[in-house]
């Protein structure tokens, strides 16, 4: 700008000079005409004055112009005060600077927004350019980046996300596992591509601990079931096979019949179990609710049990009060079905097993309370799984399947229940199914 201003100044002082040259060339032509050489000399050295005397004009000229705009505060411009000339840069000035400042302000807002919802993110992202440095990382993933457990080693997160980071730099598609303080993370890498160059990398780890349980759990449960439904078929295919090749005595014809029989119920109540647990869970399968009368369900239960326990020569009790709740009757029958069956089938010859209804802290519950050989401590915590059985010896000896804990778990959950379980080894075992649970419980 100053130089501009200069050279604008300069080249008017050298016009202005010029003009007063041929100006006075003309009155000392006028005036000495007999003396030529004179008016020559005087104009010449008019000439050559003009080129210095317009170039230090220049000089001071422009620095008065070029500080006298410096001086002006460009944050706070005031278009009153300055040149006329000026005014219309000026006004250009303020606009483009209200303009700056505001998309300045909309950028602030859509980063901060940004920041906010990718730190709140359960995912980890990471955006890495092409000089290998990280252009975002939320806390999720820089938890990871950060995390070094042993020197050089491959398995740890930090090695696993870089070299998945530089394959993706050669143009691969990488997905990889993370396992880090018992969760498990699915790590995606992929290039980011401008003009079919690589220019970066985009890294997303979300956190599939939950997937990889329910995985597992099915799994197991698949091999379960498949280990339940061969073991009694094993059985009813052997003793028929017998009987088909005349194998068997005729004495011994009725003993095979009834096992093959057994062996089929046992097979039809596991198929019914899996059944109705499947049904529990789907959270599309639709069940009629009405109001409940925990006594009468319970009072049901007895009577179909009642021949069960005689076996046992254990008894049935049950104390309390009307209890009515919302919710599926057949669903809560077989939840307290289950746990009186397990009561009977795991209590002592001579036990006793209490049904409990009614209202406790303002919360409607039932419970069924045995005198039997109890839960150790260490197996409380899977009790509910599905096949799963404190004594597998003892289980296969007096039936059962293995998902009667489990329909209570479930059925409990789909009543917004709470299960309690309060066990003692060759004391007995007290389950609680509280209905009324409050957020505390949760």
């Amino acid at each position: 700008m100053y130089k501009s201003i200069r050279n604008y100044i300069r080249i008017v002082s050298i016009t202005v000079l010029l003009i007063c040259v041929f100006v006075i060339g003309l009155f000392s032509v006028y005036i000495f005409a007999e003396h030529r050489l004179m008016v020559v000399l005087c104009v010449v050295l008019m000439a050559l004055l003009s080129v210095p005397v317009s170039f230090v004009m220049s000089v001071v000229l422009a620095h008065r112009v070029t500080d006298r705009i410096l001086e002006y505060n460009l944050d706070n411009l005031d278009t009153d005060t300055i040149y006329d000339e000026l005014k219309p840069m000026a006004s250009k000035f303020v606009r483009l600077e209200k303009t700056v400042e505001r998309q300045q302000s909309d950028a602030f807002e859509r980063q901060e927004e940004f920041r906010t919802l990718t730190e709140s993110m359960s995912e980890g992202i990471l955006i890495i350019d092409r000089d290998m440095k990280p252009l975002m990382c939320n806390p999720i993933a820089m938890r990871l980046l950060e995390y070094k457990f042993a020197e050089d080693a491959i398995d740890e997160p930090r090695s696993i996300i870089m070299k998945s980071v530089k394959s993706a730099f050669k143009g691969k598609h990488t997905e990889s596992k993370i396992h880090f303080e018992s969760r498990v993370y699915h790590l995606t890498a992929n290039p980011v591509l401008q003009n079919n160059e690589v220019i970066g990398v985009a890294v997303i780890i979300i956190d599939e601990t939950e997937l990889d349980a329910i995985d597992r759990m099915r799994r197991e449960f698949t091999a379960n079931v498949s280990h339940e439904l061969k073991t009694p078929l094993t059985s009813i295919s052997g003793f028929a096979e017998l009987m088909a090749n005349g194998m068997v005595k005729a004495e011994d014809v009725s003993d095979f019949s009834t096992n093959i029989y057994n062996e089929a119920q046992r097979l039809i109540v596991l198929v019914n179990d899996i059944i109705r647990l499947s049904q529990i869970e789907d959270d599309s399968h639709l069940y009629e609710t009405s109001q409940i009368d925990l006594y009468n369900v319970a009072h049901d239960v007895i009577l179909r049990l009642e021949g069960a326990a005689a076996r046992r020569e254990v008894t049935l009790e049950l104390e309390g009060e009307s209890t009515v709740i919302e919710g599926v009757e057949q669903i809560v029958f077989e939840m307290m079905r289950n746990l009186c069956d397990n009561a009977i089938k795991y209590n002592r010859i001579g036990g006793n097993v209490i049904i409990s209804v009614g209202i406790s802290e303002g919360k409607r519950m039932f419970s069924v309370c045995d005198t039997g050989i109890g839960i150790p401590a260490e197996h409380q915590p899977r009790i509910f799984e599905r096949f799963y059985r404190v004594d597998k010896s003892h289980s296969k000896e007096i039936g059962g399947t293995g998902l009667g804990l489990s329909i209570v778990k479930h059925g409990a959950e789909y009543h917004n229940a709470m299960v309690l379980l309060e066990s003692e080894e060759e004391k007995g075992t007290k389950i609680t199914v509280v209905f009324d649970k409050s957020d505390d419980d949760k």
